[in-house]
């Protein structure tokens, strides 16, 4: 059988290797999201490294998307 493919490998080296490639970067890709992800579950700040800051700037976590009276949407 491995006979067999590298015969049929001599006339497809360029799909074999355009394959190869894109696997490798593939396998890279998810390697780095999982490390990354990793990261992120690990590295837990605490909340008190915000004790030493001079101004601290927060917003409002919820919008409503609905439009205010008077007010069209082509606006």
């Amino acid at each position: 059988m491995l006979r067999l493919t590298l015969r049929t490998l001599r006339y497809r080296k360029g799909g074999f290797i355009a394959t190869f490639l894109a696997l490798m970067l593939g396998a890279m890709v998810v390697m780095a999201c999982g490390g990354l992800m990793e990261t992120g579950v690990r590295m837990a700040i605490p909340t008190q490294r915000f004790a030493g800051a001079d101004i601290v700037v927060t917003g409002d976590r919820s919008h409503d998307l609905t439009p205010s009276p008077g007010r069209s949407d082509d606006d």
